[in-house]
């Protein structure tokens, strides 16, 4: 493939790439959040009526998937803002994508950090019926580490 120096910089250009080949593979990701939502919905639907704890994790894999569905139709939004909307404006999709402050890049951070929190919440609670002794400092502590590493999120450090 040859590049017309229109494109920019070589780092520039393969950076955007490596961008919109990561969209397409958050796509497969959330290909097996559909099918996993589908098995779980399977498993759970039948004994719902029958048991507290089935309708709460049918409630609960219900909210995590419409978060999930909520993150991926606004990472595509925004990419597709970026690449084809203004894929003019100077600096290329990478700049706009930095130095814009549009609702769906909101939207997205805030739904990645609240999933995040959520299964958190399950592998904590998970780790406590294996251990029930482990809920101790040590756990509430590795809890806010999780907390602290899922908000992480380049969108969240609001330029700092």
């Amino acid at each position: 493939m040859s590049q017309s120096s229109d494109n920019g910089p070589p780092s520039a250009v393969f950076l955007e790439r490596m961008w919109l080949d990561g969209a397409m593979v958050a796509g497969v990701g959330y290909g097996c959040n559909v099918s996993l939502f589908f098995h779980g919905c399977f498993l759970l639907y039948p004994t719902w009526k029958k048991s507290r704890i089935n309708r709460f994790l049918l409630v609960y894999l219900i909210v995590l998937f419409l978060l999930a569905t909520i993150f991926t139709s606004t990472k595509f939004k925004s990419t597709e803002l970026a690449f084809v909307d203004h894929r003019d404006s100077p600096g290329g999709p990478t700049q706009y994508q930095l130095f814009s402050a549009d609702a769906g890049a909101t939207v997205n951070a805030v739904t990645y950090v609240i999933s995040n929190w959520l299964a958190d919440a399950v592998l904590v609670r998970w780790f406590s019926k294996i251990r029930p002794s482990s809920l101790t400092l040590e756990m509430i502590s590795d809890s806010f580490g999780a907390v602290m590493l899922s908000t992480n999120h380049p969108r969240l450090t609001f330029g700092l």
